[in-house]
């Protein structure tokens, strides 16, 4: 899911890597206007992936919300950019746009898992994202990572794949028949 001021389905589910990494390399640097932290997390709760696989969702933003698509009780619309907020960094807006993104967070977090819920702060002003993190449900000491330049991005993709990778194993069994049929002598 791509997002800026308003969010869109960039790739369908796909369980191909190939697909699934030319389509994030083809975002590039597509967004512009605010930062509609719930417009994005609405755009995913709405992808069916249509199986019983274990799915994860990786939240990515450069900054806070900025943006909303719901009025949530506060007369702010935008008429310049067709949202409620202000698209100000202000503590107040900020505040309004994260409170009516929670929600979304939390059934993204309970569809996925809360556990396959993990958060990256990338580059800017994202000092809201730890919280959305704990506030969705999942544990932010585990699943948030603060990317402030590029290697740090790259180091929380590796961890998270690591995590992914690992998702799947539980307790292993082995029967080897070979085994018990060797000897040992010292």
């Amino acid at each position: 899911v791509r997002f800026a001021t308003s969010s869109s389905v960039a790739q369908q589910p796909t369980s191909t890597a190939a697909t699934f990494r030319t389509a994030v390399n083809g975002l590039g640097n597509q967004g512009s206007g605010g930062t509609n932290w719930e417009s994005a997390l609405q755009t995913a709760n709405g992808i069916s992936f249509g199986d019983e696989d274990q799915t994860f969702a990786i939240f990515v933003s450069d900054g806070n919300p900025t943006f909303r698509t719901t009025q949530n009780g506060w007369n702010d619309w935008s008429n310049q950019y067709q949202q409620w907020g202000s698209g100000q960094e202000t503590t107040t807006n900020i505040q309004r746009c994260y409170t009516t993104a929670v929600d979304d967070a939390q059934a993204l977090a309970q569809k996925v898992g809360v556990k396959n819920f993990f958060t990256i702060g990338a580059f800017g002003n994202v000092d809201r994202m730890e919280q959305l993190t704990d506030d969705a449900g999942s544990d932010s000491s585990t699943n948030y990572y603060s990317a402030s330049d590029t290697a740090a991005l790259n180091q929380a993709i590796s961890d998270i794949l690591a995590k992914i990778e690992m998702a799947g194993i539980g307790n292993t069994d082995i029967v080897d028949g070979t085994t018990n049929q060797v000897t040992t002598s010292s």
